[in-house]
């Protein structure tokens, strides 16, 4: 496909692109919807433009202050601290030279512009936090603050609604939270910085009992796709404004937030964040509310104590794998985690070395110590499934009973919810089984014929 706008000889301008079932259409594009296609081709940051009706007045100097000290409290880049308040305007691109003189760019609005100039100018610049009991709406904040003033307020509504439980690490006491806080905070950066700010909608946070969403306006930009959500190259829709975040603390310095977001579901052998429900008018990553897996997770600080380092992402999700389904293969690792097949073998021949896992069959699982029960595979594990093999066990069931649902699963199978959830989204995943409805209404089937092949 082309880069850039291209245009009939009748003057229509469309564009070529995938729909979801993987076949190209031509479609057209508006003008209003320009800066979308240029700006998700990497040939236009309109984040980095200046507003014909901007002034430097727009800026507000309170939140200026708020930006002061969000640096000095994320350790960003000590210079910055240095220079006075025009100087620190200009190294961060919040305000560009014009032939008029400095005026602020969109950036410079997002961060620091007044409340009602920031409406005015940007309305669609906000967002929403919402808190759902089923089907009732129990909190429906709209904020329409600047980006940093947005950040707060989010995590600090996150941070009221994020309970934690204790348990014993030898002599020290470990909390674990409902929800990772880093991974929450990688969120909602990212839906700050690649969303689309060129087109209607908000950002949306929702908190239910079930899980808690960030959904941004704007699909994934060009070259981005739920396959290689974890290994496609770093590269934003509005880079002055993720350059701005990642200097001054906010965002990973390497472009690597999604891996943030992972490991903290990995990280307590919870269900990983699920980005199936984005298209191209949105993105929106969903991360379950589920029991924290201890055995998991002593295994992860066992690794940590051993090595005096965390795990890398690779690593977390390979063993997250194996915990759940004890006997994977390098195939089924690399399909489950979307790495290369160079790069999963070479992470499991480094956790063989390390001890951390050892060779079954043809697959491979972890080695248990922590001195805790976990889940493992009889030594003799062949190609033949048996009454341990949790995939064949709930295609007998969904055999039998045509429609299943995963409570049938965590009773069959005598498993955590949390991990009832991942095995059936792995084999619907894989085509084993379909899936229908949402949340509480979620039914799994065999595929038909047609969906087969």
């Amino acid at each position: 496909m082309g880069r850039g706008l291209t245009a009939t000889k009748d003057g229509r301008v469309i564009q070529r692109r995938m729909k979801i079932d993987k076949t190209p259409e031509n479609v057209p594009v508006y003008p209003q919807e320009y800066a979308t296609v240029m700006s998700d081709q990497g040939l236009l940051d309109f984040t980095d433009r200046v507003l014909p009706e901007a002034v430097l007045d727009d800026l507000d100097p309170v939140e200026r202050v708020r930006l002061r000290r969000l640096i000095e409290t994320y350790k960003a880049e000590v210079g910055l601290m240095e220079l006075e308040d025009d100087e620190l305007d200009k190294a961060l691109g919040l305000v560009k030279l014009t032939p008029e003189g400095y005026r602020p760019t969109v950036a410079g609005l997002l961060l620091i512009g007044r409340e009602k100039r920031l409406l005015k100018l940007l309305p669609t610049s906000g967002s929403v936090f919402q808190v759902m009991s089923g089907t009732d709406v129990i909190v429906n904040d709209d904020i329409n603050l600047p980006l940093l003033g947005t950040f707060e307020e989010m995590l600090l509504r996150f941070r009221a609604r994020n309970g934690e439980k204790e348990f014993s690490d030898g002599f020290v006491r470990v909390a674990v939270p409902d929800f990772s806080e880093r991974a929450f905070r990688e969120a909602l950066v990212n839906a700050f910085v690649h969303r689309d700010y060129a087109v209607s909608g908000v950002v949306n946070v929702c908190i239910s009992n079930e899980d808690i969403t960030v959904t941004s306006p704007g699909g994934f930009i060009r070259g981005v796709s739920l396959e290689n959500l974890l290994v496609v190259e770093p590269r934003g829709r509005n880079p002055l404004l993720a350059n701005i975040f990642k200097r001054i603390g906010l965002a990973e310095k390497t472009g690597r937030g999604i891996d943030r977001i992972f490991e903290g579901a990995a990280l307590y052998g919870r269900p990983w964040p699920d980005y199936s429900e984005s298209n191209d008018g949105f993105v929106r990553v969903r991360v379950m509310r589920a029991e924290a897996d201890m055995v998991f997770y002593q295994r992860v600080l066992s690794y940590k104590k051993r090595f005096a380092r965390n795990p890398s992402t690779l690593a977390l999700l390979i063993m997250s794998s194996l915990e759940d389904s004890p006997g994977l293969d390098k195939a089924e690792l690399c399909r489950r985690t979307g790495f290369t097949q160079t790069r999963v073998a070479g992470q499991i021949e480094t956790l063989l070395r390390e001890g951390v896992i050892e060779l079954v069959g043809d697959g491979y699982r972890l080695v248990n110590t922590t001195g805790l029960s976990s889940n493992s595979l009889p030594e003799d594990a062949g190609s033949e499934a048996s009454i341990d093999d949790p995939t064949a066990v709930i295609l007998r069931l969904v055999s039998e009973k045509q429609v299943i649902r995963r409570d049938d699963v965590v009773k069959a199978l005598s498993v955590t919810p949390q991990k009832a959830y991942r095995l059936l989204k792995t084999m619907t995943t894989g085509g084993l089984l379909t899936r229908s409805g949402a949340r509480r209404t979620t039914v799994y089937r065999l595929p038909d014929a047609r969906e087969r092949h």
